[in-house]
């Protein structure tokens, strides 16, 4: 999958848990050329941004980081800083981990 690819399936999941009220949601509904890169930084805002709305307290089942992992959004995430980092490693640009 391209990383506009992805952006479209972020949009889609973060519209399944209805989180598309997010000021850093509205970034993967316009239209634009994603790459690795922008979708990594985009994904982490979002995820600081849902994070920030809820009270600081001990994770559970209700709360939005467990809702991150199961909605799969952190899967998303994983696999877009994996290719991007792979990619760096292709170019040059960072040492293999």
């Amino acid at each position: 999958m391209n990383a506009a690819a992805l952006a479209s399936e972020v949009l889609h999941r973060i519209r399944g848990e209805g989180w598309e009220s997010f000021p850093t949601a509205g970034v993967f509904a316009a239209e634009r050329i994603w790459t690795d890169e922008t979708l990594a930084a985009a994904l982490e805002n979002f995820r600081v941004e849902l994070l920030a709305s809820e009270p600081a307290t001990r994770p559970s089942r209700e709360g939005k980081l467990f809702e991150w992992y199961d909605c799969g959004l952190a899967l998303i995430a994983e696999i877009v800083e994996k290719r991007r980092r792979r990619g760096v490693i292709a170019r040059g640009g960072g040492n293999a981990v």
